[in-house]
């Protein structure tokens, strides 16, 4: 089977409704269900709350993004959306990687599936 490149978008807001969790459980699932992929997960918009480096480690979301780069996955924050929510990278986790918006665009160009949260 050929490796396809799979993009996990997540733009909701952690702890508001149940997109957040499901697109977490998503990528995890993806990442074991389908072996040898390549899957990045980008949060943009309200998705960019993930990546504050505020939130406790024993918070569900950092177990999350913990468990995604200790599987080797890429987890990127959209630099776009960290502005316009007047967050800058000196409030975000050092697990977040910021691309703006062109970069992120080019991921999606490149993703043979996109998963939108």
């Amino acid at each position: 089977m050929d490796k396809k490149n799979i993009v996990v978008l997540i733009h909701h807001a952690p702890f508001v409704g149940y997109h957040c969790t499901e697109g977490l459980r998503a990528i995890v699932g993806t990442e074991h269900a389908i072996d040898g992929q390549s899957i990045k997960s980008v949060f943009l918009g309200d998705g960019v709350y993930y990546g504050l480096k505020d939130v406790s480690t024993d918070d569900r979301i950092r177990k999350y993004t913990r468990t995604f780069i200790g599987m080797g996955m890429s987890v990127y924050l959209e630099d776009e959306s960290l502005r316009n929510k007047s967050l800058s990278s000196t409030d975000i986790s050092q697990d977040f990687k910021v691309l703006t918006r062109a970069e992120i665009l080019n991921l999606l160009k490149e993703a043979d599936h996109v998963l939108s949260f």
